[in-house]
């Protein structure tokens, strides 16, 4: 590991332990904004190695993905149409759809999701697939090109929790579970689940573009 990595690394512990602030951002500024999709995977195998576990990272996470957000977006470059990565892009796009649709009922319905609309979030179950293929197809082919990609588990866990999140909501709405119940495990979701479709295109796709063509 390079200096800069280190020093980053210094950063990510900073923001794990909530000591980091404007300072401590003005300090490791020039790293954070030159930081790119292999380096970020690089720091995550360094906290794996160090004994941190995916789910601990995940606590942190989307303070990390903003706060190096304008360096990756910098550095993104264009899909091959019609790859695979492509295709996963699109099914993102067709999940936001879904998504959106589901808050426009929402609103209509002032928070309440009607239990006749329990199909929409049904059918977001087969959706399921696409981590799936993303798990059987992409972090294999990550972690045969070098070792310093097993950060692919923190990805793999995030997969996971959104599922739990998708199915716990569901069994919520089925079971006419109290409105701030159903609320809270809605807003759960749909913040994992947006969130996931940015981490994956800001960050493991333009990887995988990067270093391999999928």
């Amino acid at each position: 590991m390079n200096d800069k990595l280190r020093r980053l690394l210094e950063y990510i512990k900073a923001i794990e332990n909530n000591q980091s602030n404007l300072e401590t951002y003005k300090h490791y500024e020039t790293d954070i904004l030159s930081v790119n999709h292999e380096e970020l995977f690089i720091l995550f195998d360094a906290l794996l190695k160090e004994g941190h576990k995916p789910k601990e990272i995940l606590v942190y996470l989307d303070k990390l993905v903003h706060v190096f957000s304008q360096s990756l977006d910098q550095k993104k470059t264009l899909l091959l149409e019609d790859s695979f990565l492509d295709h996963l892009t699109q099914e993102n796009r067709e999940l936001e759809l879904r998504l959106n649709n589901i808050k426009q009922i929402l609103i209509e319905n002032k928070g309440n999701f009607p239990i006749d609309k329990i199909s929409l979030f049904e059918e977001l179950e087969l959706f399921t697939i696409h981590y799936t293929k993303i798990q059987n197809i992409l972090f294999p082919y990550l972690e045969k090109k070098a070792d310093h990609f097993s950060g692919v588990s923190i990805m793999w866990s995030l997969h996971d929790l959104t599922r739990t999140r998708l199915k716990e909501t569901i069994e919520a709405i089925r079971s006419n579970k109290p409105f701030n119940e159903v609320s809270r495990l809605l807003g759960e979701y749909f913040f994992k689940a947006f969130g996931l479709i940015q981490k994956e295109e800001m960050i493991l796709f333009q990887l995988c573009n990067t270093i391999c063509s999928i």
